[in-house]
């Protein structure tokens, strides 16, 4: 899992074991203003990102992408390896 930002305040979580071309969750700012960076909190089930007023939006991960099942791993290894052949 990993999340990004881009200057229309689209903030994307992206899950390269299931798509490595469409982000598996995406929200936009309220007012499409420029979000500058994105964090995770310390267990994956939050993401805050600020803007560049100085504001911080704060948003809810769904467990289904925040948890990691026990196979992740080895697909996402699998999924790297395909992308480099």
């Amino acid at each position: 899992m990993f999340a990004a930002v881009d200057t229309t305040g689209r903030l994307d979580v992206w899950n390269l074991n299931s798509n490595t071309e469409v982000p598996a969750a995406s929200t936009v700012v309220d007012g499409g203003t420029f979000l500058e960076q994105c964090r995770w909190n310390a267990t994956g089930t939050v993401i805050a990102g600020g803007d560049m007023d100085g504001r911080v939006h704060i948003y809810d991960v769904d467990a289904s992408l925040a948890v990691p099942r026990a196979n992740d791993w080895t697909r996402l290894v699998s999924t790297i390896a395909d992308g480099e052949r």
